[in-house]
């Protein structure tokens, strides 16, 4: 199997930095959800990249709708502790 390109490499790395950003600005990422996030993220980002696309606010789109299915699908239990990280 061969890896990304150094291009790709870099792009999926400023996607996957924006994309975590923007969900701590957005106070998404909590203590229940911290540990699967960023896997969710790149998932989100590679399933992008495999269909070709390269532009950068696309994949970070991509991330934060995975993310999104992942928050629809794993809502926080009432026993939770729901600290956000900011």
């Amino acid at each position: 199997m061969i890896g990304p390109s150094s291009d790709d490499a870099l792009l999926i790395r400023e996607a996957f930095s924006d994309a975590w950003r923007l969900l701590l600005s957005q106070e998404r990422v909590t203590a229940s959800n911290v540990v699967h996030a960023p896997d969710v993220l790149l998932e989100g980002i590679l399933d992008a990249i495999e269909t070709g696309e390269r532009d950068e606010q696309k994949l970070v789109a991509a991330a934060v709708r995975k993310m999104a299915h992942y928050e629809r699908d794993n809502p926080p239990s009432p026993d939770d502790d729901n600290d956000t990280f900011h």
